[in-house]
């Protein structure tokens, strides 16, 4: 079996204040979906037509080909053979078959729950069965419009990533994503794992480029999360010491009153300004040093660096 071809999931950037001052009006006025940010592992079904016209099914994480099969590190059967397997053999490999032009297609999704402790936002047990949802469409390697997805995937009926009425994209940036009962609106309170908000536009003409990039939009209630010593550990380990001691360096008094001043910290607490500080320095250290450190990697050894110089401006 010729495998269809295999491509890493980017990973989505967190909104910055460079970010925000970056759209123009038009891209502001630009509609918008905003689906929850699941906290799980990153899972693709990869469907391909073979030489006698069948359609094979595979599997993949965000950074590897799996095959057909669980493996050491990745267990994926269950969860698939529970909630997708059977949409995907009656309604999916049938679509691929009505459509002549359609050689390949990746559903991309999260798989979530089960015994992994995960980071979640609410403080409910996590859940004990392990679910998929879906968030993402390629046809022949090109992504699909959230709009378009919503529509076909929906035909499907495969579970989706849950997604609020469409609006601005300077409403989404605008609007309290971490309130507790619009977190929970969308789930009935039975989702343990929102861990943020994604933002995308809602479309974009085939062939033309997207009126901007995806980002997501996080807080510091969905940072917490015990066990930051093996977090350390881990940052250490990915980090050389040289690269670490060099991010205070970018947690000025002037990159804290900017963000005091941003439209984006009004109506934050300390603790969440403290975190709007420092993924705003994560964009331009990671920049500098070629790296993909997160604001929980470095939440644990400069927070309170971030936390005096808040101190010291208010």
């Amino acid at each position: 079996m010729a495998n269809a071809p295999f491509f890493k999931f980017p990973s989505i950037p967190i909104m910055n204040e460079r970010m925000v001052s970056s759209f123009s009006v038009p891209q502001l006025d630009t509609m918008v979906h905003v689906e929850h940010k699941i906290d799980g592992e990153n899972f693709q079904v990869i469907l391909k037509k073979n030489a006698t016209g069948n359609v094979d099914v595979s599997f993949a994480s965000r950074n590897k080909f799996l095959g057909q099969k669980n493996t050491l590190n990745f267990k994926f059967e269950d969860a698939y053979e529970k909630h997708v397997k059977t949409i995907v053999d009656e309604h999916v490999i049938p679509f691929m078959n009505g459509n002549p032009d359609l050689d390949t297609m990746h559903l991309v999704g999260e798989i979530y729950g089960g015994k992994t402790s995960r980071v979640r936002y609410f403080a409910d047990q996590p859940l004990k069965v392990r679910m998929i949802k879906f968030f993402a469409l390629y046809f022949n390697g090109l992504q699909v419009a959230s709009h378009d997805f919503c529509k076909v995937v929906g035909q499907w009926q495969l579970p989706v990533v849950e997604h609020f009425e469409p609006m601005s994209l300077r409403e989404a940036i605008k609007f309290n994503w971490f309130d507790e009962t619009t977190a929970k609106s969308l789930t009935n309170g039975n989702d343990t794992v929102i861990e943020g908000v994604v933002v995308k536009p809602m479309s974009w003409d085939k062939g033309c480029e997207r009126p901007f990039n995806t980002f997501k939009i996080k807080s510091s209630k969905y940072a917490e999360i015990d066990g930051s010593e093996l977090k350390l550990e881990n940052f250490k380990k990915k980090q050389s010491a040289k690269s670490i001691a060099t991010f205070k360096n970018y947690l000025t008094r002037n990159r804290v009153e900017q963000c005091c001043k941003s439209d984006l910290a009004k109506g934050m607490t300390n603790k969440e300004l403290v975190f709007f500080i420092l993924n705003d320095a994560l964009v331009d250290y990671n920049a500098a040093n070629g790296t993909q450190a997160t604001v929980d990697d470095v939440s644990c050894l400069y927070r309170h660096v971030g936390e005096l110089l808040l101190e010291k401006f208010i």
